[in-house]
C-alpha cells in the first residue's frame, strides 16, 4: 500500500488488506492476550498505517516503550523519512529480508521510480535512526540463504554485479552490522538473547564454521563460501 500511486500504473496504489482502525483493534486484542504483534507491510503507507495503529493500540492499553514489547513489521521495503521518528519511539523492530534486493531492485525502480527508491530497502537509514533491524529469509517463500543475505546487505547488487557500485550504495551495511542482523537482533526480538545470538560465556554454543574468513573474502563471493561445520548447543550436528 503506497502513499503515492505506482509510477508505472498511476491508477493503482496497492492493496489495503485492513483499515488502520481495524488493524488497531486487532493489535489491541493481541495486547489483551499478552501477545506481541508482527505485521506484514511492504509499501510506505502500509508501514505508516501499521505504526500509527500500534501507537493507537498502545495508548489505549496504557503501554509505554519501557514495557519492552517486541512488535515488529515484516518486510519494510519502502519507507518515508517522516515515519522514522515514530518507528524509533515505538521501538518497533524492522524485520527485513535482504535476499529480496538482488531480484527486486530493478522492478522497484519501474514500480516506484528512482527518487522514491532512495528509501527502498533502506537498511542504513533504519539503523542510523536507532530502529532495531533484524534479517531473515522469508522461508519457505524463499530459500534459507544467510550468506546470500549478507552479500546483499553489503553489496546491494544482483548476481551479475549490477548496478555498478550497488543500488543506492549509501544504504549498504558493513559485515559486522549485517551479522548482528542475522544473530543477536533476532534473539533480542524473541526475548532469548540471554542464551542466544552471540558467542559469550554462559550462552548456548550455536556456531556456524565457514571454510573461509568472510572478512578476508570479497563480498561478491560470500554466497559461494561453504559451511564446514554446524554446532548446536555445543554438539556438532553437521560436518563436511
Amino acid at each position: 500500500l503506497l502513499h503515492e500511486p505506482y509510477t508505472d500504473n498511476p491508477s493503482q496504489s496497492g492493496i489495503e488488506a485492513s483499515s488502520r482502525a481495524a488493524l488497531a483493534e486487532n493489535i489491541a486484542q493481541a495486547y489483551r492476550h499478552g501477545w506481541d504483534v508482527a505485521i506484514h507491510a511492504i509499501g510506505d503507507k502500509g508501514i505508516t498505517n501499521s505504526l500509527e495503529a500500534i501507537a493507537e493500540a498502545r495508548k489505549a492499553a496504557n503501554i509505554s516503550r519501557n514495557n519492552h514489547k517486541k512488535d515488529r513489521i515484516e518486510h519494510v521495503q519502502l519507507i518515508r523519512p517522516e515515519d522514522l521518528d515514530l518507528f524509533h519511539d515505538l521501538g518497533v523492530v524492522a524485520a527485513v529480508q535482504p535476499v529480496f534486493l538482488p531480484t527486486d531492485w530493478s522492478i522497484a525502480e519501474k514500480k516506484w521510480g528512482h527518487e522514491r527508491c532512495r528509501y527502498a530497502y533502506a537498511w542504513k537509514t533504519l539503523l542510523n535512526a536507532g530502529i532495531p533491524l533484524q534479517f531473515g529469509s522469508d522461508a519457505p517463500f524463499d530459500r534459507i540463504r544467510p550468506l546470500s543475505g549478507l552479500q546483499a546487505t553489503v553489496t546491494r547488487q544482483d548476481e551479475a554485479g549490477k548496478p555498478d557500485g550497488g543500488w543506492f550504495p549509501e544504504q549498504r551495511l558493513n559485515l559486522e552490522e549485517s551479522i548482528k542482523g542475522f544473530t543477536i537482533e533476532p534473539a533480542r526480538t524473541a526475548g532469548n538473547d540471554d542464551i542466544l545470538g552471540s558467542l559469550v560465556p554462559g550462552k548456548l554454543a550455536d556456531i556456524t564454521v565457514f571454510e573461509a574468513d568472510l572478512f578476508q573474502v570479497e563480498p561478491e563471493n560470500w554466497s559461494e563460501v561453504e559451511v564446514e561445520m554446524t554446532i548446536s548447543d555445543g554438539e556438532i550436528v553437521f560436518q563436511k
